[in-house]
């Protein structure tokens, strides 16, 4: 059990991004799909592994997740096409985020409906819509603070009671981090998980994050604090600093809060959700 953990969640999906990081890498802004095919071919191994082979139509929540870091390709096309302006993306992303929690929210939407769900959905959508245009900026290192973060929501999942939410959070958290590892490791001036790319761990990370709120019902509060380590992680990285020192005091930075949301979430744990 333990071996199959290790090998879904960390080792496969790992391996598959540091070699699709050197197959795939940025190649200037027409090549920079290919760095985000490549992330979701290193990641949609260890979620069909973790989740299963999903029915047509899913029959579960996670069973989207799948199509809809498929369909964030297409969306990162259309961002990623000439004369695409913040407006433009900004209207994308609502529409494409709005339509991801529509689907993964359909069972409490048909049963549960209120306007305090209509609320926080809505609030969940503007937080995910900021933090899809943070990551489209064209400056600063994505694929660390990314990983960073996708491990801090899998702790919090794993800490929660949910393993199944830890694992496929932490299987997308070693996938970003193979290519963070491939661009410390060769040195690249140019990224090799460009911004538009990085949209698709964003699509994936929220779709996750989403279930594991209202379905494993992990608390708000780490969630929030997880999420300000990740903006402060991705306002640091936007300089152009290099080394092993630039990059540790930003990790460590951007861990801070994260690590109090964690120890409250170990403080608070109730592991009765339903994944």
């Amino acid at each position: 059990m333990q071996l199959e953990l290790i090998l879904s969640s960390l080792l496969l999906p790992l391996v598959l991004s540091l070699i699709l990081a050197s197959l795939t890498g940025h190649r200037g802004r027409k090549g920079g799909w290919k760095s985000g095919l490549g992330l979701l071919l290193a990641y949609l191994p260890s979620y069909l592994w973790i989740a299963g082979i999903p029915s047509l139509p899913p029959a579960r929540a996670l069973g989207w997740i799948g199509f809809i870091g498929i369909g964030s390709l297409a969306v990162m096309a259309v961002i990623n096409l000439p004369k695409s302006g913040p407006g433009k993306r900004l209207i994308v992303l609502v529409s494409a985020f709005s339509a991801s929690i529509i689907l993964l929210s359909l069972p409490i939407l048909r049963y549960g409906f209120s306007l305090l769900l209509a609320a926080e959905l809505a609030v969940f959508l503007a937080v995910w819509v900021g933090l899809g245009l943070l990551v489209l900026q064209p400056t600063g290192n994505k694929s660390v603070p990314l990983s960073i973060t996708g491990a801090g929501f899998a702790l919090a999942a794993a800490l929660g009671g949910s393993l199944l939410i830890g694992q496929l959070t932490g299987a997308l958290a070693a996938a970003l981090g193979g290519f963070a590892l491939h661009e410390l490791i060769s040195r690249k001036e140019r990224l090799t998980l460009n911004a538009e790319a990085s949209l698709v761990s964003v699509s994936l990370l929220g779709c996750i994050v989403l279930v594991g709120w209202q379905y494993a019902e992990i608390p708000s509060l780490p969630l929030i604090s997880i999420f300000v380590g990740s903006v402060a992680g991705l306002f640091m990285f936007k300089r152009h600093g290099r080394g092993w020192r630039f990059i540790s005091l930003n990790v460590l930075a951007m861990s801070i809060p994260m690590f109090f949301g964690l120890v409250w979430m170990v403080m608070t744990s109730d592991s009765s959700g339903y994944y």
